[in-house]
């Protein structure tokens, strides 16, 4: 059972631009950090109910300098980072962004975002496709 949190992502799904689009975006959130902070991190599902790969090659937004996919990796109980140029997503599988794995790396927040702030996003894919996404600033433990 898929379950969308957010009214407003209800409706950037079911408008026509999207319609016929067989990628869904489902619980997109940013995580509450101090104020001063200068990386945050952003998390969601990518569902991808088609037949074919499909590729996230960038993420945009106007509330931040610059915006990188990351993958989380423990090696000999040591956390690191790596950054992901773009990710395939598998036919009918969907790619999850979360704590401790894949993330969207927030460089230079233009403004402070509280808990509740929406930031509007743009997922862009390879074969030319555009999603809006509007995602909400959260506690972790939400």
């Amino acid at each position: 059972m898929i379950i969308i949190r957010y009214p407003l992502i209800i409706l950037l799904l079911c408008s026509p631009a999207h319609a016929a689009s067989p990628v869904t975006i489902l619980d997109p959130w940013i995580r509450e950090a101090p104020p001063n902070m200068h990386h945050l991190a952003a998390y969601m599902r990518i569902g991808n109910e088609s037949e074919q790969v499909i590729t996230l090659v960038d993420i945009l937004s106007e509330d931040f300098s610059e915006i990188e996919i990351h993958k989380t990796s423990m090696e000999d109980g040591m956390g690191s980072m790596e950054y992901v140029q773009q990710l395939d997503i598998l036919p009918n599988k969907v790619a999850t962004f979360k704590p401790g794995g894949y993330h969207l790396m927030l460089m230079g927040p233009k403004r402070r975002l509280q808990v509740g702030d929406q930031v509007g996003f743009k997922l862009v894919f390879a074969n030319g496709t555009e999603i809006p996404v509007i995602f909400v600033v959260r506690r972790q433990d939400h």
